[in-house]
C-alpha cells in the first residue's frame, strides 16, 4: 500500500511535533532539576549554619522555581545573620 503525498506530509508533521514536544519536555525537566538543586543547596547552607531550618522556610524554598530568586536566596543563605533575617526575605 502506498501513501499519498498528503499522508506523508501528515506523518512528517506528526514526527516533527513529537520531536519538538520531547525537546520542550527536556528543557522543562532540566530547569526543574536545576531549581531543585539550588533549593537543596540553600537548605543545606542554612542547616549547616543554624543547625535546623523551620518547615515554613523549607517549603517556601522548595516551592520556588524562579532562578533569579533562588540565586538571591543562595547569597542570603551564606550572609544572613539569622534564620529570622532569611525568613523575612521570603515574604
Amino acid at each position: 500500500m502506498t501513501t499519498s503525498l498528503a499522508e506523508e506530509l501528515i506523518l512528517q508533521g506528526e514526527e516533527k511535533g513529537r520531536r519538538e514536544g520531547r525537546r520542550e519536555g527536556w528543557k522543562e525537566g532540566e530547569a526543574k532539576g536545576e531549581a531543585k538543586g539550588e533549593a537543596k543547596g540553600i537548605i543545606l547552607v542554612l542547616k549547616t549554619r543554624f543547625n535546623s531550618v523551620p518547615e515554613k522556610i523549607q517549603e517556601r524554598v522548595w516551592a520556588c522555581s524562579d532562578p533569579g530568586q533562588l540565586e538571591t536566596w543562595i547569597r542570603l543563605a551564606v550572609s544572613c545573620r539569622s534564620l529570622e533575617e532569611f525568613g523575612e526575605s521570603l515574604e
